[in-house]
């Protein structure tokens, strides 16, 4: 590899698929509103029905083209 012109720190990139950074975006955003909903709760003084079923987010990867 011609490292000329890459500056000091060069960094090497790969591709990733689509459905892969998908599921590492979405679990992060479930966790989220997963926290948003029992804060929500607490500050309304609501009782969490037991048992308390959080959001869940799915990558489904049969649509692939």
């Amino acid at each position: 590899m011609d490292k000329e012109g890459l500056g000091k720190k060069p960094y090497l990139y790969t591709a990733a698929a689509p459905s892969e950074i998908v599921r590492k975006i979405s679990k992060n955003i479930q966790e989220k509103l997963n926290d948003l909903i029992m804060v929500d709760r607490k500050l309304e003084s609501k009782e969490l029905k037991i048992p308390f079923v959080p959001v869940k987010i799915v990558v489904d990867e049969k649509y692939n083209d």
